[in-house]
């Protein structure tokens, strides 16, 4: 192997195509480029696989068994524990530097151990900063042990990459030295959404992400029965699921909704959202927002919520590309869906609008970024 190239282990406790969200995809996109950067990259993660890991330009490697993510509507503390653990493992294994994901925050602490006996950097992708107060609505009055561990992890990494401005300003808050930041955002492949086209099977308004509680999609269902003749097309899955499916029953509106689940050809997933006239994503909490981005870059309109945790909102244009709610207003909610679904709407002016607000999110660029802070911090 040339000596020039710059062998890169990722660990990361879910990725696709087994396990579906934002950091997933994020590492979707940087896999298929980093190659071409000179890079040798090996991924290791949990065992999703039933027999041989998949093979091709980029290697995968178990170093844990697969436990399940979530005790009900949480992270599952034992999953981020045994994780932790098995990444020991990465003292015997060969590469120039870590690259890990923030959560579950946990194996943070190892990999520094991992790291520092191995003389390599640990580059740290960290995609949102929840701070003490949400500690303490996830958790309750444990939610200080949340916070503290948050603090103390976000002091671990050599480098990290925050996906968003907001989410660097929180981190330098929290005491993290300013020139160990790095802002590399969530990007999109604009070539790829130029040739989406709009799935017949579109619902009139479009709700997409992982079903828990921050992502408000109740509002949305209670939206939604105060807009006659309208259909709501709900793609994810989560602890959030069942509850939802009731709550749309309660409101007799279940026969105008769609429980999509989870569609794995994210192909598809752009189709409903081209299709779809306005997507309704009144979130209180987003690192960086990537179904809100995809829908603008597609020229769908989308509605979120002002929350301060909330980073997709600075994605949006407010009556431009879409509207910025106040959070939790359901009243509000209902007026601004009502607004795009009677609008005149261009998607082309919509996408062109986003692009030239948000030119900078190109997956090719964020992707030469990182390969660049992997081979100065190798050096």
């Amino acid at each position: 192997m040339s000596k020039s190239v710059v062998r890169v282990a990722v660990v990361s406790d879910a990725v696709l195509p087994w396990h579906q969200g934002g950091k997933e995809h994020r590492y979707q996109h940087l896999l298929a480029r980093w190659p071409e950067q000179n890079l040798d990259v090996t991924v290791y993660t949990m065992k999703w696989w039933d027999d041989a890991p998949p093979s091709g330009p980029i290697s995968y490697e178990a170093i844990s068994r697969r436990y399940a993510m979530y005790q009900g509507e949480r992270r599952s503390i034992l999953q981020a524990g045994m994780f932790a653990l098995s990444t020991f493992k990465m003292l015997w294994k060969k590469y120039d530097v870590i690259e890990a994901d923030q959560m579950p925050y946990l194996q943070l602490f190892p990999l520094r151990i991992v790291a520092t006996l191995r003389r390599v950097p640990l580059v740290v992708t960290w995609h949102e900063v929840w701070g003490s107060e949400y500690w303490r609505a996830y958790l309750g009055r444990a939610g200080f042990i949340g916070s503290y561990i948050e603090r103390l992890a976000s002091k671990i990494p050599s480098v990290i990459a925050v996906v968003s401005e907001g989410s660097a300003e929180r981190l330098r808050q929290m005491g993290v030295a300013p020139d160990k930041i790095l802002v590399l955002p969530n990007a999109l492949d604009r070539d790829e959404l130029s040739r989406v086209m709009p799935s017949t099977m579109a619902p009139t308004i479009l709700s997409v992400g992982r079903l828990v509680g921050h992502k408000r999609v109740d509002l949305t269902l209670r939206a939604l029965q105060q807009i006659p003749g309208t259909t709501l097309g709900i793609i994810g899955t989560g602890p959030e699921y069942d509850r939802l499916i009731q709550l749309s029953k309660e409101l007799g509106v279940a026969h105008r909704v769609t429980f999509f689940g989870n569609v794995a050809d994210h192909g598809a997933v752009l189709g409903l959202v081209k299709g779809a006239t306005v997507v309704s994503l009144p979130s209180e909490r987003e690192g960086f927002g990537m179904a809100v981005a995809e829908a603008l870059g597609l020229g769908t309109p989308v509605v979120s919520s002002n929350h301060s945790d909330n980073e997709a909102k600075n994605l949006i244009s407010d009556g431009t590309t879409g509207s910025v709610i106040a959070t939790g207003e359901v009243s509000e909610l209902v007026a601004a869906l009502n607004f795009w679904l009677t609008a005149s709407l261009n998607k082309d002016t919509i996408s062109n609008s986003f692009w030239n607000d948000h030119g900078e999110l190109s997956w090719d660029s964020v992707a030469t970024q990182y390969a660049n802070i992997f081979k100065n911090a190798a050096q």
